[in-house]
């Protein structure tokens, strides 16, 4: 629990939270990233060979899981919630089942806690509080020290005393914070320089959206974490491989087979939508305008492997935007444009980077150099790349054909051999090391050839004309102007790097850059990073705008890339692109899945019912989308029954003692009164209208 945090007495729902005077100091963002050291990396990412006295023993990695809670029964809650509604001049008659609780959290946890096993290293999870003062009072307390505490919300069986025993509670006063490197990110200062104010129009929040776009600053979060919601269950035990692998990065589940592309423009019918397609689309608005327009694929509705670092990198990039939609209390709201749906915006904003970064190690780095320009040289090296012939002469279009890689068949001897978990629930499928995902209907079924436009992707007479050619132009009109360019080209370049490694890619060996000598710019760190900006127009992409001193040397370490090499101002550009590449790798897996969506207690009876017959689901999603008028008693009952069923044996240190599963009656009884409860609906014309509507709508969590 938070310090200072006091159960009152006779309530077991909520806790007194202390309210600071003072803001504390937010986590700095953007830290460095604990990596391998570089007599390991260089050489694989050149390779794709690990050098064989490279890795000393490694013990395998562990991962923090962050799930978001709420009880809608709660009286502090739903005065709360009234109060935010008006304010915001909504009406949200039909929308309870946004907040509804059947008490999932808790067999969510266990199931995660036994899953992970030693693989989980803490448990964290986001709740609400309250001014103690605007919410039905819960405890009596002095007038004069009401502003001293605000009311937090806490599930009953959660032990708020017990010391570390690997969970850890948050409330939104604590992670509800602007970015700040020293000071309030500039861009948004001219709204907000008083980051309390904004506070105060965030706060409180109904928003689930706008809670997880704030887990960068959840505090002690692992470097490596899962995002899960408390209607996700881990029905097998799973290796930590299968959501973070030490070499190949975040494993993240796409559903290329649904058919589902989120389109790159927001439809201003969804920006009070009460679903996740009007933050999905505003999500992919902003990357469309920070790399390029770009229908991009669904994830599946699964725990979400992510990465601290990026979910800092997407709080600054798009500060601006992500601040405003903070603002809006509830998915229904009018203030900005929309939502935005943050664990998708940080893994495609992901995939994004590691595609810039790879265009940008070659275009900028390798091809343009310490003069950064393209001249004679470079125009040979992509003659050759593109597979022309001075035979043929210059061709109106070059095809690649892609080449196999041997990434992820290797994988398997690379983590036998040190003794790395073998993922127990996942196929990988794709490894960024091997390319840039491709847009493809099924991953069974990758793209196997492109086609490089000589007059669309380069200057008029490029291969005729010897004059030299800006290498930031070059990239840019490769990464952004025109994508499909860079995309074939980064298939041309993996061929020619052969079935393992970048070699393509990278800059020569022992290449030194010397930066220019200047102070701290914001949001600049020892981590290489291409510009936080949130459109690439207003980047500056070139070696003297980007590279900064000791920018190659990892954390930990003295020497740069180069043998021999003293701590210096010169960067080794090899090293650097390096270390700039592994922040963005990710792999592809696919898993067995379920996702339900539970519109009567019969439906859920069924449901879990299912699930307990022998399969290999691995994770499972329960989306409750009864209506509102639909009592919810049963669901409880059943859920906790089969919960109880289900986890009830492990005993959890974060459980208050002798805690019972609220199980009221079991699960024959209560699918009986499940089967009562449809057939005496008063209404059903008015339930099948009611979800017929939600269907139409897209709504439901």
């Amino acid at each position: 629990m938070s310090k200072g945090v006091v159960r009152i007495p006779g309530d077991e729902a909520h806790v007194l939270v202390p309210n600071p005077s003072a803001l504390p100091t937010p986590p700095s963002l953007l830290q460095p990233m604990r990596r391998f050291p570089p007599s390991t990396l260089v050489p694989y990412y050149t390779t794709g060979q690990l050098p064989l006295t490279a890795l000393p023993p490694t013990p395998n990695p562990t991962l923090d899981i962050v799930y978001t809670f709420v009880n809608a029964s709660s009286p502090v809650l739903q005065e709360a919630k009234t109060v935010r509604a008006e304010l915001e001049g909504l009406h949200l008659e039909g929308a309870e089942r946004h907040w509804r609780d059947n008490g999932e959290l808790r067999g969510a946890v266990r199931s995660a806690a036994q899953s992970l096993a030693e693989g989980l290293r803490r448990v964290h999870v986001i709740s609400a509080d309250f001014e103690l003062d605007s919410a039905v009072p819960v405890v009596e307390v002095d007038e004069d020290d009401e502003e001293g505490w605000r009311v937090g919300q806490v599930p009953s069986w959660l032990n708020t005393t017990a010391p570390d025993v690997g969970m850890q509670w948050h409330f939104h006063s604590e992670i509800f914070r602007l970015p700040s490197d020293g000071e309030v990110d500039s861009r948004i200062q001219g709204e907000w320089r008083d980051e309390q104010k904004w506070r105060e129009e965030a706060l409180p929040s109904f928003n689930s959206f706008q809670i997880e776009s704030k887990v960068a600053w959840v505090d002690d979060l692992s470097e490596n974490f899962i995002l899960s919601n408390d209607d996700m269950f881990f029905l097998r035990d799973m290796a930590t491989s299968d959501f973070h692998h030490p070499l190949l990065g975040p494993v993240f589940r796409l559903a290329p087979d649904l058919g589902l592309r989120v389109p790159p423009t927001l439809a201003p019918e969804l920006r009070s939508d009460s679903g996740e397609w009007g933050g999905l689309q505003h999500a992919n608005q902003l990357l469309s305008t920070r790399f390029y327009p770009k229908r991009r694929m669904y994830l599946a509705h699964v725990p979400k492997s992510m990465s601290r670092s990026l979910a800092q990198e997407a709080s600054v990039m798009f500060a601006q935007d992500l601040s405003v939609a903070a603002t809006r209390g509830f998915r229904e709201s009018k203030r900005g444009k929309a939502d935005v749906h943050f664990p998708w915006l940080v893994t495609h904003l992901q995939i994004e980077r590691w595609r810039e970064a790879l265009l940008w190690t070659w275009a900028v780095a390798r091809m343009g150099g310490v003069d950064g320009v393209w001249g004679v040289q470079a125009r040979e090296e992509l003659w050759s790349v593109l597979g022309l012939s001075e035979e043929r002469g210059v061709p109106e279009v070059a095809v690649i054909i892609q080449d196999e890689r041997a990434t992820v068949e290797d994988m398997d001897e690379v983590m036998a051999r040190n003794d790395w978990q073998f993922p127990e629930a996942s196929e990988y499928l794709f490894t960024s090391l091997d390319g840039h995902l491709p847009d493809m209907p099924s991953v069974d079924s990758p793209v196997q050839t492109c086609f490089f436009d000589l007059a669309q992707c380069l200057p008029p007479n490029f291969f005729t004309d010897p004059f030299p050619v800006s290498a930031v132009d070059m990239f840019t009109q490769l990464a952004f102007s025109q994508p499909e360019c860079g995309d074939c080209l980064i298939m041309a370049l993996m061929n020619a790097s052969g079935p393992r490694g970048l070699s393509a890619f990278l800059p020569a060996e022992n290449q030194p850059f010397e930066p220019e000598v200047r102070g701290r710019r914001e949001w600049e760190r020892e981590e290489p990073m291409l510009p936080l900006v949130p459109d690439w127009r207003e980047g500056d992409f070139s070696l003297k705008g980007v590279v900064r001193p000791g920018q190659d040397l990892w954390l930990g370490t003295e020497a740069g890339g180069m043998v021999g090499r003293k701590r210096s101002s010169s960067v080794d550009l090899r090293q650097y692109c390096v270390k700039l590449l592994s922040r963005y790798t990710y792999s592809l897996a696919s898993s067995p899945t379920h996702f339900a969506l539970s519109r009567s207690p019969i439906d859920l009876y069924n449901i879990l019912e299912g699930w307990d017959r022998p399969s290999p689901l691995s994770m499972v999603c329960l989306n409750d989308d009864k209506p509102d008028w639909m009592s919810e008693t049963s669901s409880a009952d059943i859920l906790g029954s089969w919960m109880g069923k289900r986890f009830g044996t492990w005993a959890a240190g974060w459980e208050r003692e002798g805690w019972a599963w609220s199980i009221a009656m079991p699960p024959g009884q209560a699918a009986e009164k499940a089967e009562e409860q449809v057939a005496d609906t008063p209404n059903p014309h008015a339930m099948l209208a009611d979800l017929a509507k939600g269907l139409a709508t897209g709504s439901g969590e």
